[in-house]
């Protein structure tokens, strides 16, 4: 029998695991919309838990890195946690379904592959969507309401975060990059998606928005694309007056 059975003590260690993903997602989001210099002035105003997140995201790279470690074991928390509770039943419906027909390894196999699927969307919607949703309308009130339970949960992952460091370090010797390097390129990306979390909060109306995607697309555009054809040009004499000029001006544009 290769489908484990439901162990209750596993399902809770995995459902923790997932309440740990799901609360540092929430908290980078939360960060990502209001910046690094609103928590500053937060915190000018006097407000404990501001300090609190701007200890724990000025060091960028660790911050950066555990929220990725953390999104790793999450995916990997739901999968087990599927497979705990749904595999052998489902298997069992495959088995008395369809196994004659494609056979028991296909059937396995088949049986993995849906789970599979399915914990993909699960954790999507729990570890993506959710905390996008969760604090797409006051980031500020949820990063400063989660910020003392986070700092407990991001001190105790420090041994986690140590140990993934210490395998990854022979492959980025060998690659030639410093895990103490806390340098970050931003790319357009980047900067597009913090843009939409800023709209979802509220802080760009749609005209901002539009300005600010024309700033992305300026740089793209070549002059000939934006030169008036010589033929589309209206000339005006040498000897017209500037009251002619004018008119000319406004009439045609060119």
């Amino acid at each position: 029998n290769l489908m484990l059975d439901p162990d209750p003590a596993s399902i809770i260690i995995t459902l923790l695991f997932i309440a740990f993903t799901i609360l540092f997602q929430v908290f980078d989001e939360a960060f990502s919309i209001i910046g690094e210099a609103r928590v500053h002035e937060i915190e000018e105003d006097g407000n404990r838990k501001a300090r609190i997140i701007r200890r724990i995201t000025e060091q960028q790279h660790r911050f950066t890195s555990r929220v990725r470690i953390s999104t790793v074991f999450g995916a990997v928390g739901i999968a087990f946690c599927f497979e705990r509770l749904f595999g052998k039943p489902f298997y069992a419906i495959l088995r008395n379904g369809i196994q004659e027909v494609i056979g028991p390894v296909w059937t396995l196999l088949l049986t993995y592959l849906v789970l599979a699927v399915a914990a993909v969307f699960v954790f999507g919607f729990l570890c993506c969507l959710l905390p996008r949703r969760l604090v797409s309308r006051e980031p500020e009130r949820v990063a400063l309401a989660i910020a003392p339970v986070f700092a407990a949960m991001y001190t105790l992952s420090y041994p986690l975060y140590g140990l993934c460091a210490l395998f990854a370090y022979p492959f980025v010797r060998i690659a030639g990059v410093s895990l103490h390097d806390e340098s970050e390129a931003v790319t357009e990306e980047d900067i597009r998606e913090w843009m939409d979390y800023g709209e979802e909060a509220g802080n760009f109306d749609a005209t901002q928005m539009d300005m600010l995607h024309n700033v992305f697309e300026f740089d793209d555009i070549t002059a000939a694309e934006i030169m008036t054809p010589r033929i589309d040009v209206i000339a005006i004499d040498v000897n017209d007056t500037l009251q002619d000029v004018l008119k000319l001006a406004v009439e045609n544009g060119y």
